[in-house]
């Protein structure tokens, strides 16, 4: 056989790396795209001024949240408006906290990114302030909480809600404490494409997050009783993003250990979303189960895979 109708033989990795980011090379524009968006949200939240900016505003919907609760008690506000404000001053605190657990949703949202673990632990942050925040809430039913006979009845919602939070709290520490960061990938086009599609999630997750307050947000000034919370929702929202995180891991790393921590992650998410959506009693006991959960599976996973690291 002539040396020009020889066959030359490709080994079968190089065939499907060049079959498959050959085909990704016309996305790559797009995740290029979705980068430079998903950047500068992140630059202009996380940035000193974007930090003063909403400590200020959560400041002043605190104070000014209290005032129209004055005027209201005062009989100053007309009626239709009164309405729609808190009859207790704890209502002000709770306000200013559902606030705040937006800005830290999207905080979580800019988090997921860049680690799957302490995108985890961001959920169970904002777990622990959903449940301060029903303290709050529970205390705002009542016109004056030093009355006893009336808040006796809400006392073991506020003894549970308000203990599972610092628990939660505590657990944090050491959650963060046992994590060992390394990138997914080694290879720097891999790496690209991979952190490029956690963007476009997260970018889905946080258009959807703002969909969820505009949609609560008609349903309140309807004074609709009965409509889902925006947290709830999220949570539901969460789950399948963190599988679809779990599927896309496995393109670039099929290590059994890693799949198997990375699912009990999204498994952690389910068990916040059911906390979320039990009696307030309950919920606690839940959440905390959730993160005794998460923090048993990150000690597993640190002494079966030995010297490997975490992702």
């Amino acid at each position: 056989m002539k040396s020009h109708d020889r066959i030359e033989k490709i080994p079968l990795e190089e065939i499907i790396s060049t079959s498959l980011y050959g085909k990704m090379s016309g996305i790559k524009s797009i995740i290029s795209f979705v980068n430079r968006i998903f950047d500068r949200l992140e630059s202009a939240f996380e940035e000193d001024l974007g930090k003063k900016s909403i400590g200020l505003v959560l400041v002043s919907t605190f104070v000014f949240t209290l005032f129209l609760i004055e005027l209201k008690s005062r009989r100053l506000i007309p009626e239709y408006f009164a309405s729609y404000l808190p009859d207790s001053d704890f209502g002000a605190i709770s306000v200013t906290f559902n606030l705040l657990l937006c800005i830290e949703i999207i905080s979580l949202i800019l988090n997921m990114t860049h680690s799957v673990a302490n995108s985890v632990g961001k959920q169970f942050e904002v777990l622990s302030l959903i449940l301060i925040r029903d303290t709050f809430k529970e205390l705002s039913h009542h016109h004056d909480v030093l009355d006893w006979s009336s808040l006796i009845h809400s006392l073991p919602i506020i003894t549970s809600t308000s203990i599972g939070g610092v628990i939660i709290f505590a657990s944090l520490g050491l959650y963060y404490r046992i994590q060992k960061h390394q990138p997914i990938t080694r290879d720097p086009e891999e790496r690209f494409y991979f952190v490029g599609f956690k963007k476009l999630i997260a970018l889905f997750l946080f258009f959807s997050f703002l969909y969820l307050l505009l949609r609560n947000t008609f349903f309140y000034i309807q004074q609709s009783r009965q409509f889902p919370s925006a947290f709830e929702s999220f949570y539901t929202l969460l789950i399948f993003s963190d599988i679809l995180l779990v599927l896309l891991s496995m393109v670039y790393s099929s290590n059994y250990h890693t799949a198997f921590r990375n699912s009990g992650f999204a498994v952690g998410t389910v068990m916040i979303r059911i906390a979320l959506v039990a009696p307030l009693f309950y919920s606690p006991f839940l959440g905390v189960g959730a993160m005794l959960f998460v923090i048993g599976l990150t000690y597993s996973y640190n002494y079966f895979t030995g010297s490997q690291k975490a992702i």
